[in-house]
């Protein structure tokens, strides 16, 4: 498990303002999403916290979903899951049930989710591009993006940070984690 400290310096931050204080104050490495996802489900739609870039492997992998949101999830993570432009949900209620208990605050995806219902019962944000009834296999597993992930009209890095409320989303780099976390007078140890 990670510090979570940095998670209550960036939520004191939204409770002054969220996103638009963010933006306002012009700091330094932090995009806007233009493109950002479209649908919330479940817990809200105000989030922030880091960035964890999934992206679907091939199938030769022998690690299975589940198993690889228990391995990379910690406490307050936002779980980002590249679509790769699957035509079926990228996730449904009971991978979702996994990363909550995991410790993810929130899953993203620029794809789609499916069980949305199930979805909107759950303690834990879930923001997509759309919902659809369609599951059955992904052409592989998750894994981990070790380098950048292209999500949103974006590269995601590792160290990145998703932040989202009802203004828009953004992506913060370790750069503008630590100039907010700076404005505020806190330092930033993730």
């Amino acid at each position: 498990m990670t510090d979570a400290s940095p998670l209550w310096t960036m939520w004191d931050l939204f409770q002054r303002g969220g996103t638009a204080e963010i933006t306002d104050e012009g700091f330094d490495g932090v995009e806007i999403l233009h493109s950002g996802p479209r649908l919330s489900i479940g817990g809200g739609q105000m989030v922030i916290g880091p960035f964890v870039a999934l992206q679907i492997a091939s199938r030769d992998s022998d690690a299975s979903a589940a198993d690889v949101l228990a391995r990379e999830t910690s406490v307050g993570d936002v779980l980002g899951i590249a679509s790769l432009g699957a035509d079926i949900a990228v996730m449904g209620s009971r991978l979702a049930v996994r990363a909550l208990s995991s410790g993810a605050s929130a899953v993203v995806t620029d794809g789609n989710l499916r069980d949305s219902g199930d979805f909107a019962r759950l303690p834990l944000v879930a923001l997509a591009n759309g919902t659809t009834p369609a599951g059955g296999r992904l052409p592989g597993t998750y894994t981990r993006g070790t380098g950048p992930v292209a999500m949103f009209g974006t590269e995601w890095h590792p160290g990145d940070w998703f932040a989202q409320d009802f203004d828009g989303a953004l992506r913060l780099t370790p750069e503008g984690v630590r100039s907010v976390a700076a404005k505020l007078g806190r330092p930033f140890t993730r």
